[in-house]
């Protein structure tokens, strides 16, 4: 007896606690001027009437309209509209003391997962990266640079070849 007793209180208690539809807020006002609430009543509290709470209600799966498979690019068609190279552009000439050489590419739409640019200087693969592409080192001269979009060791796509001429400075031996 004493079990179905506790059962039943038990379940009273927690329907009362997870049901904010049926709960009670009081405010008060204590000594100092603060504003207070609870949901325990006390002597001088003013219950207050909140709104029913809001209900979403989503819908069914089965009543989803059916999604179509992502937008595949005709196979004669690149899969960038844009692949270009801004920086360096072509028959520019530029210093770098160090000679690291900051590759800026516009591209879109933005690279597809899987897909990395590679640069390939003077026909040499130099920089592969989802991010941006820097060339470290690179001796002074005129060079020519392509910017390719990469997928699983294969080419997807390429810019056209740019030219730019590297000047770096050059200590006079005596």
């Amino acid at each position: 007896m004493d079990t179905r007793i506790l059962i039943v209180t038990t379940a009273l208690m927690l329907g009362t606690v997870f049901n904010p539809a049926g709960a009670e807020i009081y405010r008060w006002v204590d000594e100092q001027g603060n504003v207070e609430y609870s949901d325990t009543p006390r002597e001088g509290a003013e219950k207050i009437d909140l709104p029913p709470p809001a209900v979403i209600s989503m819908p069914k799966p089965s009543d989803l309209p059916a999604r179509s498979a992502p937008e595949q690019p005709d196979a004669d068609e690149p899969p960038y509209r844009t692949l270009k190279v801004r920086f360096p552009q072509d028959q520019s000439a530029f210093f770098s003391g160090s000679g690291d050489v900051t590759i800026l590419t516009d591209v879109d739409p933005p690279l597809r997962p899987g897909h990395r640019f590679q640069a390939v200087l003077d026909g040499q693969v130099m920089a592969t990266s989802r991010d941006t592409l820097t060339l470290k080192e690179v001796f002074r001269g005129t060079h020519s640079l392509v910017v390719q979009v990469v997928a699983d060791g294969k080419v997807i796509q390429s810019t056209p070849t740019i030219t730019f001429t590297l000047q770096r400075p050059r200590i006079k031996r005596q």
